[in-house]
């Protein structure tokens, strides 16, 4: 987006739609360089841009290509969702944007939103839940809540 615009400090909420277009660009990139024999874990996802959209009242700056490129491409089935972490403070790092940072209440709304979107476009979507969730241990009998047993979850599913 800086090396887009004449403006080096730009931040999102400066041009939601020079954000749109470069954040849509990205993202068809990484669909398109990933590997077909391997796993690839997207942070949200594409549609993770609708919700942000939706969150800044500016859903109607989504260029035409989003729309074309979920209508026209699809992730493999199933998508997993790993829920948020709740009850860490999380900060803007350094040259991020204030938008970037969610309060726990937020963090839930926003990932009932992407569950919902990835569903409405007929995605089987497999909800893995958080380190500090109860369902993990009780549903998956898990040992101890880490990344390896949130990765043994989607294992299964996958039958590796």
């Amino acid at each position: 987006m800086r090396r887009k615009s004449a403006n080096k400090s730009i931040q999102p909420p400066d041009d939601w739609k020079l954000f749109f277009e470069c954040a849509t660009d990205r993202a068809i990139k990484y669909y398109e360089a990933a590997k077909p024999d391997l796993i690839t874990f997207y942070d949200r996802g594409i549609f993770y841009l609708e919700i942000m959209a939706e969150r800044n009242n500016c859903k109607e700056m989504l260029p035409e290509k989003y729309f074309s490129f979920i209508n026209e491409n699809r992730y493999d089935d199933p998508i997993f969702i790993v829920h948020p972490i709740l009850g860490i403070e999380i900060k803007p790092l350094e040259g991020d944007s204030k938008t970037r940072v969610f309060t726990d209440d937020e963090r839930i709304e926003q990932d009932k939103k992407i569950v919902a979107l990835y569903k409405r476009h007929r995605y089987r979507v497999i909800e893995i839940p958080s380190p500090d969730s109860p369902d993990l241990i009780r549903n998956f009998e898990v040992v101890n809540n880490s990344v390896n047993d949130r990765l043994s979850i989607i294992k299964k599913e996958l039958g590796l």
